[in-house]
């Protein structure tokens, strides 16, 4: 009975403020002072690391709207297998963020946040692959794109609670906007670059291009495994219990997914009213936003008369400023909090950001596109962002992974 109560404990550590967390309320043991220079240098080093393990996903993500004026030509696509692919993205989405939340947390079989980035990081480094050796047959397109989405919000999932446990409360927000920053940064390559490369050689070229980043971004995966392997693993006496139990069971596909669908319930139990509030106030709008960047180039085209190319360049501006902004947005929330703050300027940049698009004429100065777009960006880097410094902050430690699966489960 003594031996259970330190765990039970930990369970019910109260959760902290989520408007305002200064940096001196953080939960952090005190070091020896060091460098500053050093210690900075280190931190940074570290979210770097892990953030580059979804680059891979980044970069291929929205290439079927960005590049589909080539895709059209190179697998004669039409406009509903565009839609199509995105949806075969977005189906393994609906379950399987949850699910590895839940083996996470759980640790049947000794999976942990490691297995996780390892396995989420393969999927999409194959993902990539099936798609360079798709050689112009649109059904292998396809089922890349559903392969990418078994371990596409999976691993952002799963990388948003690794940053969790292997950084504390007051540097989450810089951990966020690094691991943000990264991934814009593969993006904004890839809407730069991609449409000019497959203008001056061929799709297949990208598509090459695109596997060799995901590639390297699976053997991130296994370094970070490796470098994090004391802060991801599970070592609590309720985890050690529970990996028994489940080895002495009969290794099925059913006992699994049993076990899955009912911890899912009972962990969603678990989870306070200000967690469905926080995720429905920022996943649900963000999903639109995500919808607006997918058919950005698209857009440019059809309604403003803009070359393809030239389109793609437009739209990398969604991701330019995520880029300039993500590191700073994430240091001010963890100097200053204000995070509701964020929030409802977010709401506000999205509102006016639609109604340009929706007001603006066919043949409309280009700074109105431009405008659209960069609010569209600034919208894009304060929710994911204050997202991710929130839900470790309001949900227990037992349900983390399940809470951040639902987040990236829900704009699906």
């Amino acid at each position: 009975m003594r031996e259970q109560e330190p765990e039970q404990a930990r369970v019910e550590t109260p959760v902290v403020q989520l408007d305002v967390i200064p940096a001196t309320q953080s939960n952090a043991d005190e070091h020896p002072k060091v460098n500053v220079v050093a210690k900075w240098t280190l931190l940074l080093s570290k979210m770097v690391i892990l953030a580059f393990t979804s680059v891979g996903l980044w970069s291929y993500y929205d290439s079927p709207g960005l590049l589909y004026p080539f895709l059209e030509t190179h697998y004669n696509l039409t406009a509903l297998q565009l839609g199509k692919s995105y949806s075969l993205y977005c189906f393994p989405n609906l379950f399987m963020p949850v699910a590895v939340g839940v083996l996470v947390d759980k640790g049947p079989f000794g999976f942990d946040l490691r297995f996780a980035i390892i396995l989420t990081t393969f999927l999409i480094g194959l993902a990539s692959v099936i798609q360079a050796a798709s050689s112009g047959v649109v059904e292998v397109f396809l089922f890349a794109r559903f392969v990418l989405g078994l371990g596409g919000e999976s691993l952002l999932s799963s990388q948003f609670r690794a940053a969790a446990m292997i950084f504390r409360s007051n540097e989450l927000g810089m951990a966020t906007g690094v691991l943000f920053v990264v991934g814009q940064i593969a993006a904004c390559c890839l809407f730069n670059i991609s449409p000019t490369i497959a203008e001056n050689t061929s799709l297949t070229v990208v598509f090459i291009v695109t596997a060799i980043v995901a590639v390297l971004a699976f053997g991130d995966g296994i370094v970070v495994a490796l470098l994090f392997k004391s802060k991801l693993k599970r070592p609590s006496a309720e985890t050690v219990t529970s990996s028994r139990q489940s080895n002495s069971n009969t290794f099925s596909i059913k006992s699994i997914l049993l076990s899955t669908a009912k911890g899912s319930l009972r962990y969603l139990r678990k989870f306070p009213l200000r967690y469905w509030l926080l995720l429905f106030s920022i996943s649900v709008p963000l999903g639109i936003v995500v919808s607006l960047m997918v058919f950005s180039t698209d857009l440019a085209v059809d309604k403003w008369e803009v070359e393809p190319v030239l389109a793609a360049r437009y739209s990398s501006v969604m991701v330019i400023v995520p880029l300039v902004l993500g590191v700073p947005v994430g240091y001010l929330l963890d100097r200053f909090g204000h995070r509701l703050t964020a929030i409802l300027t977010g709401c506000f940049l999205q509102l006016g950001a639609l109604c340009i698009l929706a007001f603006s004429e066919t043949h409309s100065s280009v700074a109105y596109v431009l405008v659209a777009f960069a609010l569209i960006g600034i919208t894009y880097t304060l929710w994911p962002i204050t997202l991710g410094a929130c839900i470790p902050l309001c949900l227990p430690e037992s349900v983390g992974a399940v809470g951040m699966g639902v987040c990236y489960q829900l704009p699906q």
